[in-house]
């Protein structure tokens, strides 16, 4: 998925003008779960897009019984000149989880299962679910 996404966004931002250089081989090394050391990565861009998967699945959630897809992405812009955050956002597909700073995008309701069994013997159709999220995210 993770290529997949990549190719998506390309596509996007050359439709809005943007020259992309994408640097598949270069990553910032994780100091922790919100901060990232971009101080390695060469490039001559103005700026760095950094997009991550944090979690792709099912979910439940205390607030439905259902089990929904589940796509948390992360996308953070910063400076290639003195690495300062530019922009962050975390989105979120399929299950409803309410929390400040994150945009939720609702999945379709064919791919909610009712339990756990349901949603494991419909393998192939929960996968679907899951891969609608990237396009949605």
């Amino acid at each position: 998925m993770g290529a997949e996404i990549a190719q998506a966004l390309q596509r996007e931002l050359k439709k809005q003008n943007y020259e992309i250089v994408y640097l598949s081989d270069q990553r910032p090394a994780i100091k922790n779960e919100n901060q990232a050391d971009y101080s390695a990565i060469r490039t001559d861009a103005d700026a760095i897009l950094d997009v991550w998967y944090v979690a792709v699945g099912y979910l439940s959630t205390a607030n439905s019984f259902d089990y929904k897809p589940w796509v948390r992405v992360s996308a953070r812009l910063v400076s290639a000149k003195d690495h300062s955050q530019l922009y962050f956002r975390a989105f979120n597909y399929g299950a409803d989880l309410t929390s400040e700073g994150i945009e939720n995008v609702g999945a379709d309701p064919k791919y909610a299962y009712r339990n756990f069994d349901l949603l494991m013997s419909k393998a192939d159709e929960s996968a679907e679910g899951v891969k609608s999220g990237r396009q949605k995210s």
